[in-house]
């Protein structure tokens, strides 16, 4: 028998897969049910695509006290993690790199097609493959590899699988995940998040603890760039395994990785190491800000609980004036217009005014946790946040603080577009309430929500959500709404530079660029937002900017 790795060994025309365990532990652990388990055997065509032919394992063996599972393997050649472990460890030679982004890329390809065939492969990484000496390569299936994986130490883990998978991801976003750390390991010769302390790399996953691309390899194009650091940040704040993101959770998950831009990168593996020390330094400070309010979240927590409190009492004050909100006179679509309203302004009195229940209390808490969060900005920085839509009248690819903002747009109701400026009446207008044949209410909202999250940090999520409406007394209230965020995939920095040379090519017509630039980036607000926001900032700031 030669061997390999201590994962997985040839012989002859055999594939053996170490699970190091006994026999009575493999069927102690019901992993017998998984020898017949499907992977696949990726045969490539002359025109790049792949034919794929089950395969599974097909017998165990028992030597030196440790299992083996086996399965016939035509034209073996070498296991992908067995190669990118030799370079990783060795530095490796140029010839040895070249290799790598070949095997990799085509690794990467198959993925693609696989998951374009709906084929349950699994996200195991390099660690799944084997290539054949006859230009094939086998997908292991993923069941027993990954509890072979998990039987060896915890740093053996890592290296093999860890450091390649993120696991609070399923599904597409998974794999795109998994494939952006190849492509950065083509890029630059190592990994991301390459920490083989499982706990400390889920925190780095959280804090987006990574080096971009670009400053390792600037010969990299800036579409691949873009591509692995926007994959490579997908699941970011998440920390909590139970709360999986699936598929759907990921936005664009059929968006592949443009693996034919490494044909156009100058140098694998050159660094600017000028770059990366500056990025670096800058990374650290901001990682242990973020760590340090983490460590010491509790003390934080009971001093918003106080602020919290006092702003509820002077709300209550606010409820109990005779110009306080109410809906009647609104349609039942009305109130769900001004919720959003309140939403897009953070004006927590306007959406307080128009729910009723508990059912729409998580969306209410989105819109108190950002006024609270605006309101301190003011108070403690004197720094004002912007809506979403203002935002374009003051972006500047110069500037190197991004300026806070919040804000929804493309808001839709059942599919039609509709503007967020819907406003309830005030008790002392006594509206007539309206009639109606009905005395309950739904509908589905779409729009994108955008908003600051730290210093450089900028999320983008479209949001599905469903509202539900009930006629109460003689009023419309909205009573549950159900909410659905996709996360969006964006290097806000390379959009603000188009967005700025375009703006001067415009002459700083904020609406003749947001209209060329919208079909590539959907979530900029629609032509009327952005009139509604220029009017906004009209009559809060006396100015327009140029």
């Amino acid at each position: 028998m030669q061997e390999s790795m201590s994962l997985l060994s040839f012989r002859e025309n055999h594939v053996l897969l170490d699970m190091q365990m006994t026999g009575r532990d493999f069927a102690k652990s019901r992993l017998y049910q998984y020898v017949d388990e499907v992977g696949y055997r990726a045969l490539p065509d002359e025109k790049g695509d792949f034919t794929f032919v089950p395969w599974t394992f097909s017998s165990t063996e028992e030597k030196d006290n440790s299992i083996y599972v086996q399965g016939t393997c035509p034209q073996p050649g070498v296991s992908l993690i067995e190669e990118v472990d030799k370079f990783l460890r060795s530095g490796g030679e140029e010839t040895h790199r070249f290799w790598l982004k070949n095997a990799l890329v085509t690794f990467n390809r198959a993925a693609d097609a696989a998951l374009g065939k709906k084929l349950p492969i699994g996200v195991v990484g390099p660690a799944q493959c084997i290539l054949c000496n006859d230009g094939s390569m086998l997908f292991l299936p993923p069941t027993l590899l990954t509890r072979a994986i998990e039987s060896r130490s915890k740093e053996e883990y890592s290296r093999l699988l860890g450091c390649w998978i993120h696991p609070v991801l399923e599904g597409a976003c998974s794999l795109r995940f998994t494939q952006s750390v190849c492509g950065y390991f083509i890029g630059t010769g190592s990994l991301p998040y390459d920490c083989l302390d499982t706990e400390k790399r889920m925190e780095d996953y959280r804090d987006k603890n990574f080096v971009p691309i670009q400053y390792k390899n600037p010969s990299v194009s800036p579409l691949l760039a873009q591509s692995i650091n926007n994959y490579l940040s997908v699941g970011a704040g998440k920390q909590n395994i139970s709360a999986r993101l699936n598929t759907d959770s990921c936005a664009i998950p059929g968006t592949e990785i443009p693996w034919e831009e490494f044909e156009k990168t100058d140098k694998l593996f050159f660094t600017n190491e000028t770059s990366v020390k500056e990025y670096t330094l800058k990374l650290d400070k901001k990682i242990d800000t973020v760590r340090f309010m983490r460590k010491y979240s509790t003390g934080i927590k009971i001093l918003t609980g106080v602020l919290i409190f006092f702003f509820g009492t002077f709300l209550f004050w606010l409820w109990d004036r005779q110009d306080n909100y109410i809906t009647t006179g609104l349609t039942d679509k009305e109130v769900g217009v001004a919720l959003y309203t309140g939403m897009n302004n953070r004006d927590l009195v306007l959406a307080e005014a128009v729910c009723k229940g508990k059912g729409a209390k998580q969306l209410v808490n989105i819109i108190s946790n950002f006024y609270l969060s605006s309101k301190i900005q003011e108070g403690v920085a004197g720094k004002t946040t912007l809506s979403f839509a203002q935002l374009f009248y003051f972006l500047s690819d110069t500037a190197e603080v991004m300026p806070d903002f919040f804000g929804l747009s493309n808001f839709c109701i059942d599919g039609e577009k509709v503007s967020l400026d819907v406003y309830p009446y005030i008790r002392k207008d006594n509206p007539i309430p309206v009639e109606t044949s009905h005395s309950e209410g739904s509908y589905t909202v779409t729009y994108y929500m955008a908003y600051t999250q730290g210093e450089d940090t900028i999320v983008i999520e479209y949001c599905t959500d469903t509202v539900k409406t009930e006629f109460l007394k003689d009023s419309w209230y909205v009573t549950e709404v159900v909410q659905k965020k996709e996360p969006v995939l964006c290097d806000f920095n390379t959009f603000r530079k188009e967005y700025s040379t375009l703006l001067k090519e415009n002459n700083g017509s904020v609406v003749k660029t947001a209209e060329k630039l919208r079909e590539t980036y959907p979530w900029i607000p629609r032509e009327e937002e952005l009139i509604l926001a220029e009017k906004k900032i009209q009559e809060k700031f006396g100015l327009m900017q140029q």
